[in-house]
């Protein structure tokens, strides 16, 4: 008898849960039996969370770069740094039109770093491309300009 009683009972719990499944189911796809057809679900918000998102969406609308990643092809101190690395960058220019060389002073170092990639993947791509004439290029994480990808 006792065997039968918990049967009953753990049949009467899973067909409850499964019918909480069901109700949580077609609630979230919008499908519901003819009987719902006067559904209506509310959400209630609290308006914090309204002014963090659009605090968040604000300041994403207004930036202007990104972390991203960059090639690393020169890096230099000294007397001459500064038009070696204007050298190096104008040289890449002229050679290499899909990407924009950029010319960062982070004293003591004049450093010049090539292209605005998004992935590492890209950068290492083209990082290919410049080992020949540059074996000692890297990739860096920079932030990089939206502009440009």
């Amino acid at each position: 008898m006792k065997r039968i009683v918990f049967v009953f009972i753990i049949s009467v719990l899973a067909s409850n849960i499964y019918a909480q499944e069901k109700r949580v189911e077609l609630a979230q796809t919008g499908l519901f039996p003819s009987g719902y057809s006067n559904a209506q679900v509310f959400i209630n918000e609290d308006a914090k969370l309204q002014s963090v998102i659009n605090n968040h969406r604000n300041r994403n609308e207004n930036r202007k770069e990104i972390r991203g990643w960059r090639i690393r092809v020169y890096m230099g101190s000294g007397r001459n740094a500064r038009d070696e690395a204007n050298a190096v960058k104008s040289k890449i220019r002229n050679r290499y039109n899909e990407v924009e060389p950029h010319l960062v002073h982070h004293s003591p170092y004049f450093k010049v770093l090539v292209g605005d990639f998004r992935t590492r993947i890209e950068a290492e791509s083209f990082r290919k491309k410049l080992k020949r004439e540059y074996p000692n290029c890297y990739v860096v994480e920079s932030e990089v300009l939206i502009s440009n990808l």
